[in-house]
């Protein structure tokens, strides 16, 4: 049985029809499903809906209780799933962008320079970890020599947008990664914060710790924005 009509509308704004669960757009190939099933006594509401494309409501689906195999996808985790992607997919243009030979090379070859140095960036507390002594040479050269050179250029301007946000965020960074805040730690060879002495730790807690956070925030935005095309 299918939602009412007005469900199912809400649903795929709310989506701008992409599948909650491999993040592609589909376009008409999509369907509004029951979380818990009718028969099991769910509901037709927003709460227990999801929507998925067929290959996907095919693989959450595909599990037979008498002969059970692998873990079943349960209505908690679809949820969570479903949610997490709700909150992604807000800040991502619901038209169709079609992209150019050239940009998809591009798109390509900026993923390749940039997701395992935004990845660091997210995962290392710079405030409080040692930090990879090359780190920040590592983006200044790709900011500086690379991507901000013309035929780095997407024709798309999202995804030129796209971009620059991202060279603007590690710009940002580079300041905090600089020797006003860290210094070179000899026992590991690598760069650690500054916080021998009172200044030192005022400065620490009140500018390197929050907003060393807010720059991490932001580029996980921005991967994850990134990896929607």
């Amino acid at each position: 049985m299918s939602f009412p009509e007005k469900i199912r509308t809400k649903v795929l704004l709310k989506c701008k029809r992409y599948c909650c669960y491999c993040e592609q757009y589909k376009g008409r190939d999509i369907e509004v499903h029951h979380i818990v099933q009718k028969a099991d006594g769910g509901e037709d509401t927003f709460d227990n809906a999801i929507p998925l494309c067929y290959d996907c409501h095919s693989e959450i689906g595909s599990y037979n209780p008498h002969h059970p195999k692998g873990n079943r996808f349960r209505p908690d985790e679809l949820k969570k799933i479903r949610d997490d992607f709700y909150i992604k997919i807000a800040s991502i243009p619901r038209k169709i962008i079609v992209l150019s030979e050239d940009d998809e090379k591009l798109l390509s070859e900026l993923k390749e320079d940039y997701t395992q140095i935004i990845e660091y960036a997210v995962c290392t507390d710079f405030s409080s970890e040692l930090v990879e002594i090359n780190y920040s040479d590592s983006f200044y050269y790709l900011e500086e020599e690379k991507w901000s050179r013309k035929k780095y250029t997407f024709s798309s301007i999202n995804l030129e947008n796209l971009k620059n946000d991202i060279l603007e965020n590690f710009k940002k960074l580079r300041y905090y990664l600089s020797d006003v805040y860290l210094r070179y730690h000899e026992n590991s060879g690598k760069l650690i914060f500054r916080n021998q002495s009172w200044e030192e730790g005022c400065r620490l807690r009140e500018e390197l710790q929050p907003e060393t956070i807010k720059i991490r925030t932001e580029l996980n935005k921005l991967l994850q924005q990134l990896y929607m095309y």
